[in-house]
């Protein structure tokens, strides 16, 4: 027995799920972004070469790859590798090194805990 696709309806729903949406895509990029440099002030060091060979490769054939990452998300790979290097290195500028990841979170005063204590961070 043959069967023949062309005779398939995929309704409009069905094609919308189909596939990730791009600000889904593009968040995942920035999670990915955001750990790699979260990963560089891990205290096993495993980690953190990986994360230092992940962000000076200069790789473009992967979709993760950081420069592909920063480009999806209108980022220069090398403005990102400086800012970062000079956040770690302590000798940022007082101005924002990297845009925030979620701008409409603002912290006033200082964190408290969640515990009974209440104590301020």
């Amino acid at each position: 027995m043959k069967a023949s696709f062309a005779s398939l309806e995929v309704s409009p729903t069905e094609q919308a799920n189909a596939f990730p949406s791009e600000a889904g895509i593009r968040a995942l990029m920035l999670a990915v972004l955001e750990d790699g440099i979260h990963s560089l002030r891990s205290r096993n060091s495993l980690v953190r070469a990986e994360a230092e060979l992940w962000m000076t490769s200069r790789e473009r054939r992967y979709v993760f790859s950081f420069a592909v990452i920063c480009e999806a998300l209108n980022l220069e790979p090398g403005a990102v590798r400086r800012s970062v290097i000079r956040v770690l290195a302590g000798k940022a500028t007082g101005r924002r090194a990297l845009k925030r990841s979620r701008p409409n979170v603002r912290h006033t005063g200082a964190l408290q805990r969640s515990s009974a204590r209440g104590k301020a961070l």
